[in-house]
């Protein structure tokens, strides 16, 4: 009798750890997760071709700077440097998951992604002629003219 219940305790500790380790891990890793669900779920961190913005590197920073409006509290306090932003880009061209990857603050962070959102379809990354989601990084620089 003894033996039962201490195998019920270790058994139902081992469950309780695994459990919660589980739950842990999936909301560390959620890109790793769409990688486990199927291949069209992976998110390619270097595609056979990458994707593009509409008109290519020289239409995306005009894209931007057209967009872009300095937060002015930021100005006001000559805050100036990159701020490093990652998104995927899906395989509809579309933008999810933007995260910041390093921030200057002063309102910089927020008026990147607020641009970035604006953005039209990309065309997507390309793996094995497939479509594909692929993860993106865009520094964009706040300068004084």
């Amino acid at each position: 009798m003894f033996i039962i219940k201490l195998y019920k305790t270790i058994f139902l500790s081992a469950f309780l750890f695994v459990t919660i380790h589980l739950s842990i891990s999936a909301q560390e890793s959620k890109l790793y997760i769409r990688q486990i669900n199927s291949i069209e779920d992976t998110i390619y961190q270097s595609p056979q071709q990458k994707a593009e913005f509409p008109d290519g590197e020289a239409g995306l920073f005009k894209f931007i700077s057209k967009n872009f409006m300095y937060p002015k509290i930021a100005y006001m306090n000559g805050i100036h440097g990159v701020v490093y932003v990652s998104f995927v880009v899906e395989r509809d061209g579309s933008i999810s998951n933007l995260k910041i990857i390093k921030g200057i603050g002063a309102g910089c962070n927020e008026e990147a992604i607020r641009v970035i959102r604006l953005m039209p379809l990309w065309e997507p990354a390309k793996h094995n002629g497939k479509a594909v989601a692929s993860l993106y990084s865009l520094p964009v620089r706040f300068e004084f003219d």
